[in-house]
């Protein structure tokens, strides 16, 4: 089915706030990796807003704006978060900051929701092996006379569970949540064989391209053939 999309950021007095909670895993160890250990997720409970519709798609996921509010350390007045957000008394002026995010949702629904659970953890779970292993490569990176004075770092995921009662579903919602990046994202590699040519990218961006497949090779050696992250943007 068509996407419709919708490109400009919206009008975030007009949607409403909604409680859901927030789910993230910790990093991982290559001892970790390798015997596929997973670590507990760690869960909160957060406010967000999310747009209507997505300003944009690729061939398994569509993207939505959204925003996570935080409110102040001792709550708002008229009881806790949750049960005020669907009550419909907590205001976005009650928060003490907000932070603008970009949910992704896969457009293909599930068969069930324990499924759609399944298929967004395991993308946390591939980030969170991604980023365990970036931290790895920087700290070794750092004590080699090759040193470009850069460091490569990945956009933790979150996962995001709308319950049924707060998101107006049959089913819980469930999204994957990162903060929103500022600027235009440029593909170096893929998971086959492009690799971008340097002279197509500006002279600050050209070391990165050598930064990427450096550490897709320290990947590859650091789990002793187990696995290998690919496919790289920035």
């Amino acid at each position: 089915a068509e996407v419709h999309l919708v490109a400009g950021v919206p009008d975030w007095s007009s949607k409403p706030l909604l409680s859901c909670t927030v789910m993230k895993n910790e990093l991982l160890s290559r001892a970790d990796i390798k015997d596929w250990v997973t670590k507990e997720t760690e869960r909160r409970s957060a406010l967000i807003q999310v747009a209507d519709a997505p300003f944009a798609h690729g061939s398994v996921r569509k993207a939505y704006y959204g925003r996570r509010h935080f409110p102040p350390a001792g709550g708002v007045s008229g009881g806790s978060c949750a049960s005020s957000v669907t009550s419909g008394s907590v205001h976005v002026g009650d928060m003490e900051s907000s932070e603008d995010v970009v949910l992704k949702e896969y457009i293909k629904d599930a068969t069930s929701p324990q499924l759609d659970r399944y298929r967004y953890l395991v993308d946390l779970e591939v980030q969170s092996v991604a980023a365990s292993l970036a931290l790895e490569f920087n700290k070794r990176l750092e004590k080699t006379t090759a040193n470009p004075g850069r460091h490569l770092r990945f956009l933790m995921a979150k996962l995001v569970m709308i319950p049924a009662s707060a998101g107006g579903t049959t089913g819980p919602r469930f999204l994957a949540m990162e903060k929103q990046f500022r600027g235009e994202m440029v593909k170096l590699t893929n998971n086959y064989k492009f690799v971008r040519p340097e002279e197509s990218v500006s002279a600050s961006m050209a070391p990165c391209v050598d930064l990427a497949m450096a550490f897709s090779h320290f990947t590859w050696e650091y789990t002793t053939q187990y696995c290998l992250v690919c496919d790289l943007q920035g």
